[in-house]
């Protein structure tokens, strides 16, 4: 997977990560600079987003991820596929320290 040099600071509305939005040249597709319409996934939560028009994320409701699945059965599959992935990655992930309160 290569990235292009189209970039967007952006952050992910359901956990609020910061992350740029960039250009994926993944396998099977032809490279795309960001644009509305175009799907991501949060590498923190999970979250299926979608670019607005005005280039800021959106998260998709489940109605919305079910038309994906029965229209696009195999892009289904490869969203299940990155989500099933990151949740294996929070097992490995330090808990986060709490500060002192004095």
């Amino acid at each position: 997977m290569n990235l292009t040099t189209a970039s967007r600071k952006s952050h992910c509305p359901a956990c609020g990560l910061d992350t740029d939005t960039v250009s994926v040249d993944a396998p099977g597709m032809e490279p795309q600079p960001p644009h509305p319409g175009q799907l991501s996934i949060c590498r923190k939560c999970g979250a299926v987003c979608e670019l607005t028009d005005s280039m800021d994320l959106r998260e998709l409701p489940d109605n919305e991820l079910s038309g994906i699945r029965d229209e696009k059965p195999a892009m289904y599959e490869h969203i299940e596929t990155v989500r099933d992935a990151i949740e294996s990655a929070k097992k490995f992930r330090a808990p986060k320290r709490e500060a002192a309160i004095r």
